[in-house]
């Protein structure tokens, strides 16, 4: 994952920050784009070790969506036993895409298949009845045909257990979600789940641990069936956050074995030191315990080096 981005804090300044496995297939930090954009950022998020997700961005001036892309990408094994291999028997790759740009006023989400020899055995075009409005919104829709065809945790496994970190958390709120009868998606309800986390480090709470962050589960699910009974039916929509806590469309984490770095720029391309500290939230187990918390000075003061 890599993103340059305008800083807040001096629109002449420019933010570049990776994590990647392999820095040789980095950019680097492309500021005669963001002559044009505030944010230029694009990523490959590991699902599972056969799911990713594929996805770029880029901002205007007046931090509009000028282009969001995203595409669901699932690589089967011959042993893989789903409603699609019973379908088409053996095949390779499904692809699940959008993007918020070029099909404005066209909204609809791609769903393809390609058998083992890569020929293209399915193409459907999924009509969506309203714009998206954001990213949030684009990436919900995605998730919820990946729930329906290949993976109904994908979802809870994006939004609060990057890297497969808490596996253990995405089955109970699987559980959560049928035994409260949630007609809302997996993928909606861990969102609002994500957002609280985020609100609520950012609110004073230093730490939030295992017990913290059920007591939040809760709260969502309970919200969120109020609201279903109030409106008769799922939520289909985007879960309103402000725009301090996620300006990006994918999760920044450090995994195990990534090399990661923040460096600052100016508009001509020559390196300036970084001033300030970087906020953002780690999800972390430590000796046994799960845990969801700010970075710390020193981990905020590491990332600019």
């Amino acid at each position: 994952m890599e993103a340059t981005f305008c800083s807040n804090e001096n629109e002449d300044i420019y933010i570049y920050g990776y994590v990647s496995y392999d820095k040789a297939k980095l950019k680097g930090p492309e500021i005669n784009k963001l002559k044009n954009y505030t944010i230029n950022a694009r990523g490959r998020i590991p699902i599972s070790e056969n799911e990713f997700l594929d996805m770029s961005l880029n901002t205007g001036i007046d931090n509009e969506i000028i282009d969001f892309h995203m595409t669901y990408v699932r690589n089967f094994n011959d042993t893989d036993d789903t409603i699609l291999t019973r379908k088409f028997g053996r095949i390779r790759t499904l692809n699940i895409r959008t993007d918020i740009g070029p099909h404005r006023g066209m909204p609809h989400i791609d769903v393809e298949i390609f058998d083992q020899n890569k020929n293209k055995v399915f193409d459907e075009v999924v009509k969506q009845d309203k714009e998206f409005t954001n990213y949030d919104s684009a990436i919900s829709a995605v998730f919820r045909q990946v729930e329906k065809l290949s993976n109904p945790l994908v979802g809870a496994q994006y939004w609060l257990s990057p890297t497969q970190i808490f596996p253990e958390r995405v089955k109970r709120l699987a559980k959560l979600r049928e035994q409260n009868s949630l007609s809302t998606s997996l993928s909606i309800l861990s969102r609002a789940i994500s957002v609280r986390t985020y609100e609520e480090t950012r609110n004073g709470s230093l730490v939030i641990d295992e017990e913290h962050f059920w007591k939040i589960a809760e709260f969502c699910i309970q919200s969120i069936k109020e609201k279903e009974s109030e409106f008769g039916g799922d939520l289909d929509v985007e879960i309103p956050h402000p725009t301090v806590i996620s300006s990006l469309p994918f999760l920044f984490f450090f995994p195990e074995n990534a090399e990661y770095s923040f460096k600052a720029y100016h508009s001509d391309g020559s390196e300036v030191p970084l001033q300030h500290e970087l906020s953002g939230v780690v999800l972390q187990r430590r000796d046994g315990i799960n845990l969801i918390r700010d970075l710390d000075s020193i981990e905020s003061k590491f990332t600019s080096q």
